[in-house]
C-alpha cells in the first residue's frame, strides 16, 4: 500500500514529499540518513523506516513522522497505543525491537565514519524486525542488537538463515554455542574460527564444561555446527593459528601423510558470523584450554610452535 507524507526539516528549511512502497524502503533509508548523521544515527535511520514502513497510514499526522524524524520511537508506540493505532501485540512487538534498537545504538555510536552512505538490504531488516520482535529475554535480545549493528556497519554481512536460526533458538543453546566457543582458535588470517573439539575421545572433559553429543547435535540442527563423531576433520600439512597474543603452528607427520586431525566439530557459514559478533571476554585467551588443545595435537604426533618455540 503507497503512503504518502510530508516531512518538514527545519535545519535545512526545505520540505520533501515522499511516495514509498514496501519495496521502496530503501530510498526511505536514503532519504532519512540524507538529513544529518548528527540528528539522526544509522541506527535511528533505519529503526524509523522500519516504523514508517511497518506502522504509520496514509491519515498519519505530521506530527508522528516528527517524532521519528526526531527519533522518539517510544513515544510515538506510546501514542499509537493510547489512540488505538497499535493492538497490544503489536505494541509488545514493537517494545521488544526498540529494546534491541537501543542495545545496538550503543554500539554503533562509538563508531568512526557513521556518515557514510551504505547499501543496505531493507528486505533482511523487515525480515529482522519479524523475528527480534518477539525476542523479549534480555540476553538473548544483546545476541540480536549485535546483529543488528553487525548489519548496519556491514551490509549483506549477516544471512537470513542466521536470523531463522537464532529466531528458534534457546538460551540454553545461546549459552552452549558460548561455551563451544571458548575453545575456538582463530585462522591466522583472522577469517575463520575452528572450534578445536576432541569429542569422540575426551566426552568426561567436555560434559564438565556443558559440552555433550545432544547440545552440539541441536546447535547442528539449527544449521550453526557440522558434527562428525565419526570421524575427525583434518587440516593438511600446516596449520597457523592464533588465540589473543598467542601464535600456534601445528605439522602433521608423514606417517599420517601431513593431515592433521582436528576433531569433531566445525562451524558453518552462520555458526562463523554469530562467533564473529560474540564478545572478547568470550572467546579470549584461555591458558588451560590452550594447553588441552596443544596436548591433543601432541598425542596424534603433531609438531607444535607456540610463539616460535616449540611445545614441549
Amino acid at each position: 500500500m503507497e503512503i504518502q507524507f510530508e516531512i518538514r526539516i527545519k535545519e535545512y528549511c526545505f520540505y520533501e514529499r515522499i511516495f514509498i512502497t514496501a519495496m521502496e524502503g530503501n530510498s526511505l533509508i536514503q532519504f532519512i540518513k540524507g538529513v544529518s548523521p548528527i540528528v539522526q544515527p544509522l541506527v535511528s535511520s533505519v529503526t524509523g523506516a522500519l516504523m514508517t514502513t511497518l506502522f504509520l497510514r496514509r491519515n498519519t499526522k505530521n506530527s508522528e513522522f516528527e517524532k521519528i524524524k526526531a527519533g522518539k520511537f517510544q513515544n510515538l508506540i506510546d501514542e499509537m497505543l493510547e489512540k488505538g493505532k497499535l493492538t497490544y501485540l503489536e505494541y509488545y512487538k514493537c517494545n521488544n525491537f526498540l529494546q534491541i534498537a537501543r542495545m545496538a545504538d550503543k554500539l554503533v555510536s562509538t563508531d568512526e565514519g557513521n556518515a557514510e552512505k551504505k547499501d543496505y538490504d531493507f528486505d533482511w531488516f523487515v525480515r529482522f524486525y519479524d523475528y527480534a520482535c518477539n525476542i523479549s529475554n534480555e540476553d538473548m535480545q544483546k545476541i540480536w542488537s549485535k546483529v543488528y549493528a553487525g548489519e548496519i556497519r556491514n551490509p549483506r554481512s549477516n544471512s537470513i538463515t542466521l536470523l531463522h536460526a537464532l529466531s528458534m533458538m534457546q538460551q540454553e543453546q545461546a549459552i552452549n554455542f558460548h561455551t563451544l566457543s571458548r575453545f575456538a582458535l582463530m585462522d591466522i588470517s583472522g577469517n575463520l574460527a575452528h572450534p578445536l573439539l576432541f569429542v569422540s575421545t575426551n566426552v568426561e572433559r567436555y560434559k564438565s564444561e556443558g559440552i555433550t553429543d545432544l547440545s552440539l547435535k541441536e546447535l547442528e540442527r539449527l544449521n550453526l555446527l557440522e558434527c562428525n563423531f565419526n570421524n575427525e576433520y583434518v587440516f593438511e600439512k600446516k596449520k597457523v593459528l592464533k588465540m589473543e597474543n598467542k601464535i600456534i603452528t601445528v605439522y602433521g607427520t608423514p606417517s599420517s601423510k601431513n593431515k592433521i586431525k582436528a576433531g569433531n566439530v566445525k562451524f558453518t557459514n552462520d555458526g562463523q558470523r554469530l562467533y564473529a559478533i560474540l564478545d572478547k571476554d568470550v572467546k579470549g585467551y584461555n591458558s588451560n584450554i590452550l594447553e588441552f588443545i596443544i596436548r591433543k595435537f601432541k598425542n596424534r604426533n603433531c609438531q607444535i610452535f607456540v610463539n616460535d618455540a616449540k611445545a614441549q
